[in-house]
């Protein structure tokens, strides 16, 4: 790959020497698109075509919906990650691929567009918070960015020692291969979730990095004296320092040293050690967490009953009542019954022929606990916080 202003007569030498030849366009090296310049959505188009080619032998095939969110959790959703650990993918490819996969769950086998009851959004969330575990594209994307400025700051190996070097990473907007607003809210999140342990002080920047409290010290002081460099040490060894008189007291007094270096720890992990799962949970799609719904995927039931269950809950099954109320005008029938009645959640599964005559034979089997609400939506949800499953 050369500069497009390169002489034709450098690159004939350099084809002569090596045998490559010119490369004009977008170069995948190692599953990576390679470009003079910044790259476009264009150069991320077989990432697409990779997609559309899982999706399209899929459909050929009689898949469930329990079997169509088993193969996007564990295909699509992986396929961007290795891309996303050496380039960035642009917003528009990943809503591309995201839209693909509601489409594949949401819609038909055959193809054909049906309604979607349930936002994606939702599906993205966590289990315990109501979704299906979907990873959201965009905020692994996030993440893994995260995990590489993490390395960055805090590792010793040669290569982040010459990035800090070369990118003052707490002056800058943007590095190399991170754009502005990634690595801006990027940056605020490692500020936000990075503690500091003391130990003989000489790592630590005494105004700029949380190592007491919730904030460092320079959201709580007013000093003129804002240097970047100056470390924990270099105050607490130094009676006479000019920051002394900015710091309150009570901060100061009590505050020893050790010979021990300092230690980093990250607050979003129950060990304080930094993992990729600790930030995605951290910024992933947010919820009320109800550890009962957990009950609901146990390895005991079958898993499209599962998912039917996951769906009223949502009131996410296409009754007549639910129809109609998006505007689509139909005379109500409830097929479960004798008589004609009109069809809703409640009434389908609670109080229709055929659901009546369910409940008698099962009430001998439900624990006294469960409370037998009039609402199919409360009533399941009683069931999940009851349940004995282990």
């Amino acid at each position: 790959m050369l500069s497009p202003k390169a002489p034709a007569s450098t690159a004939t030498k350099i084809k002569e020497v090596t045998g490559f030849s010119r490369q004009p366009d977008t170069l995948i090296y190692l599953g990576v698109p390679l470009k003079v310049g910044r790259l476009s959505s264009v150069d991320y188009s077989y990432l697409i075509d990779k997609v559309n080619g899982k999706f399209l032998a899929w459909k050929s095939k009689l898949l469930s919906q329990a079997g169509r969110i088993t193969l996007i959790n564990s295909v699509i959703s992986s396929l961007p990650i290795y891309i996303t650990t050496a380039s960035y993918i642009p917003k528009s490819i990943i809503s591309y691929i995201e839209r693909a996969s509601a489409v594949f769950f949401l819609d038909g086998a055959n193809g054909s567009h049906r309604r979607h009851w349930v936002a994606w959004p939702l599906i993205q969330k966590s289990v315990t918070k109501g979704g299906l575990g979907v990873r959201s594209l965009w905020h692994v994307q996030i993440t893994l960015a995260i995990k590489q400025l993490w390395t960055l700051t805090q590792s010793s190996s040669i290569w982040a020692t010459y990035a800090r070097r070369r990118y003052s990473l707490h002056h800058v907007s943007s590095i190399p291969g991170i754009p502005k607003v990634i690595y801006m809210q990027d940056m605020e999140v490692l500020k936000d979730n990075t503690r500091w342990v003391h130990g003989n002080g000489r790592s630590i920047r005494i105004l700029h990095d949380t190592w007491i409290g919730e904030t460092p010290l320079r959201d709580l002081i007013h000093t003129n004296n804002m240097e970047e460099e100056t470390s924990l040490s270099d105050v607490v060894s130094d009676i006479s320092h000019p920051l002394r008189s900015s710091i309150p007291q009570y901060l100061m007094e009590g505050l020893e040293l050790s010979s021990e270096e300092d230690k980093c720890i990250w607050a979003a992990s129950n060990n304080g050690t930094f993992s990729t799962k600790s930030v995605y949970n951290l910024i992933r799609p947010k919820g009320v967490h109800r550890p009962a719904l957990s009950n609901l995927w146990h390895n005991s039931f079958y898993r499209r009953a599962s998912l039917f269950s996951w769906k009223i809950l949502h009131r996410a099954v296409p009754v007549d009542a639910r129809i109609s109320k998006i505007g689509i005008p139909m005379v109500s029938c409830c097929s479960c019954c004798h008589l004609h009645a009109s069809e809703d959640l409640d009434h389908l599964f609670i109080n229709s022929d055929l659901a009546i005559s369910l409940w008698h034979w099962i009430y001998p089997l439900v624990s006294p606990k469960v409370t037998l609400h009039s609402h199919i939506t409360a009533r399941l949800w009683s069931f999940l916080q009851d349940s004995n499953t282990r």
